[in-house]
């Protein structure tokens, strides 16, 4: 399951086993609010700026 850890600048998954992966996103402060799949298979962050964010797991 993905999850936003809002007030800072990363999102995040935890596994059925309960290992949380962080990811960070571009710029300090962002603070992502939603997460959401795109068309594009990518997961996408809205961030507190008014931006979106292309999460890149790899």
């Amino acid at each position: 399951m993905w999850f936003t850890e809002w007030g800072t600048a990363h999102v995040a998954r935890i596994t059925p086993e309960g290992r949380i992966d962080e990811h960070a996103l571009p710029a300090p402060g962002c603070e992502p609010h939603g997460i959401a799949l795109g068309p594009d298979g990518a997961l996408w962050a809205a961030l507190e700026t008014g931006a979106l964010a292309r999460v890149t797991v790899g």
